[in-house]
């Protein structure tokens, strides 16, 4: 698993900017981020999706702390920043997209439902799956989007709310008490 292709990645650092959550699952099991910290970072961006997330927190969860000490979970990116601070600005970069893909959502499940709200359904997995042609139905709905307004705008608008948090403030909140448990510095400065 130390192999590493032109590019210095690891197979583990390939799959992960290749989004396979297969071969990650597999991997896993023979990574520690205490041999190769770096690797964090990697999951910055991707830190919303539960699919990845997951993978980083059983990586973390697998080691002690006299493994993965504070100077390797808090080891720099090239512009300065602790993984801490690189999720952090994350959530700040992609906020606003994840607000938007969550009312993209809720327009299709007002496609799906009409005004019956106690049907809509959100999750993460729908959240990040990429769309495609076997997804015939958001292909429909995308087309026809006028068959919106079923209901209250105001409503709507509270609703993604509510999902933007359950779906992406409150696992990440979650995620970075486990990071910091784990010995991520909060208080690091760029």
């Amino acid at each position: 698993m130390t192999a590493i292709n032109e590019d210095k990645k690891t197979p583990f650092a390939v799959a992960l900017a290749n989004n396979n959550t297969h071969v990650l699952d597999v991997l896993c099991k023979q990574i520690k981020l205490s041999e190769n910290p770096e690797l964090i970072h990697e999951f910055s961006g991707k830190i919303f999706d539960d699919r990845f997330k997951n993978v980083l927190i059983k990586l973390l969860e697998k080691e002690t702390s006299a493994e993965l000490t504070a100077d390797k979970i808090n080891v720099l990116d090239k512009e300065g920043f602790t993984p801490f601070l690189a999720f952090m600005q994350s959530f700040i970069n992609q906020r606003d997209e994840l607000y938007i893909a969550i009312g993209r959502e809720l327009n299709y499940q007002e496609y799906l439902h009409k005004s019956q709200t106690d049907l809509y359904q959100i999750n993460n997995i729908n959240l990040f799956k990429t769309k495609t042609a076997t997804d015939q139905d958001y292909l429909n709905h995308q087309r026809t989007a006028s068959n919106l307004f079923h209901i209250d705008a105001v409503k709507k608008q509270e609703m993604q709310f509510r999902f933007f948090h359950t779906l992406v403030v409150q696992p990440f909140v979650n995620f970075m008490k486990i990071a910091v448990e784990k010995g991520a510095d909060p208080h690091a400065t760029v």
